[in-house]
């Protein structure tokens, strides 16, 4: 068989049109010289997959939980002793430690896949199973994230089998029934298993508490949620409509954020009430900024009035930044100071104006 798998190839290779068809069927011939089985785990997001293979493996390698949702595939082969690597899509590398397993092939901590991982392999002493069999955990079909099911979609068409996972409230859903008619194609053998009971710990049900409470409790939320909507608008050039709503975010989280400011990822917010950020204001990524902050102007300048804030910088309650000026990276500004001169990165300053602290340990 392999030797006419060979040939079929050699034949596909002599054009183009082919070379997909080649490239899978290399593939396969490659998995049948090594004599490699492939069972993926397929199903609606939050139907209990990982904690599935958790139960096979009778260790929870795998992150579970409510809020956690599989971004990446992971592949799960026999081995001596634990060990992880992560494979990235521009073909580098890295060995990881379990601990940072969830890094990677979690929604939570790599969200969208922003790591680009194309597949993590992880080997254990714990799988039930010989070397030549791969189990394969995927992304969940379904939910908001839409590279989720196409991760697994595409991941489908490499497995000999697929173990797909029902649930008891909703059996199959419509959903279900279209992945499964286009992904019959694929898979050779498909078995079904139905989830009757989800288990939670006491950690996971704290953690999607405080995610729940921070939703609905936090007024820093609520502000960038408003601020991201009215800078859409004000990107538009729907300027009267960005003013308005953000005008409307100001009066529910007494939170001010011009629509024209220019905000990175994970801003945190903390506490927030008095909170002023100008109109051409910039704040990098992992800012935390508490309340009664002002990103402000000094009324002297045209086109560029408001500060620039580096990435990692944290800015103290009732501190003002004012003008034009640069927030190095990684820098503190202490609480009540005021700012009017650039700060140098990995630099605290304090008081009126404010000006460079020596470091004491423990304390900024």
């Amino acid at each position: 068989m392999i030797e006419k798998l060979s040939k079929a190839i050699t034949l596909m290779k002599q054009t183009d049109f082919l070379k997909d068809q080649a490239a899978r069927a290399g593939e396969l011939r490659q998995r049948l010289l090594e004599h490699e089985l492939v069972i993926s785990v397929i199903g609606q997001f939050k139907r209990g997959k990982s904690s599935l293979i958790n139960s096979f493996l009778g260790d929870e390698i795998l992150p579970v939980g409510i809020i956690p949702l599989t971004t990446a595939v992971t592949e799960i082969r026999k081995g001596d002793s634990f060990r992880a690597k992560v494979y990235f899509s521009d073909d580098s590398e890295k060995e990881i430690s379990r601990g940072e397993l969830p890094d990677y092939i979690s929604e939570q901590k790599n969200p969208n896949n922003q790591e680009n991982v194309q597949v993590v392999r992880l080997w254990t002493e714990n799988a039930p199973f010989g070397a030549d069999i791969t189990l394969v955990d995927t992304p969940g079909v379904g939910s908001v994230h839409q590279h989720n099911t196409l991760t697994s979609h595409d991941y489908m068409e490499k497995s000999d089998a697929v173990l797909f996972i029902l649930s008891v409230d909703s059996p199959v859903s419509e959903l279900e029934r279209d992945f499964l008619l286009k992904a019959r194609k694929h898979a050779a053998k498909f078995y079904f298993a139905v989830n009757k009971i989800d288990t939670i710990s006491g950690d996971n049900l704290e953690e999607f508490q405080t995610k729940i409470e921070a939703f609905f409790c936090y007024p820093g939320i609520h502000a960038l949620l408003f601020y991201r909507a009215s800078h859409m608008l004000y990107k538009l050039r729907l300027y009267f409509v960005a003013r308005l709503l953000s005008q409307i975010g100001r009066f529910f989280t007494g939170i001010e954020i011009h629509p024209g400011a220019k905000i990175g990822r994970r801003l945190f917010i903390d506490h927030g009430m008095g909170i002023v950020i100008g109109e051409t204001a910039e704040i990098g990524d992992n800012v935390t900024i508490y309340h009664g902050v002002t990103l402000g102007g000094t009324g002297k300048e045209a086109g560029k009035r408001h500060p620039t804030v580096m990435d990692n910088v944290t800015i103290g309650a009732g501190a003002k930044i004012l003008g034009p000026i640069t927030i190095g990276e990684n820098s503190k500004i202490g609480a009540g100071a005021v700012v009017v001169e650039p700060v140098l990165p990995d630099t605290t300053v304090v008081g009126i104006p404010a000006s460079p602290k020596e470091k004491v340990p423990g304390i900024w």
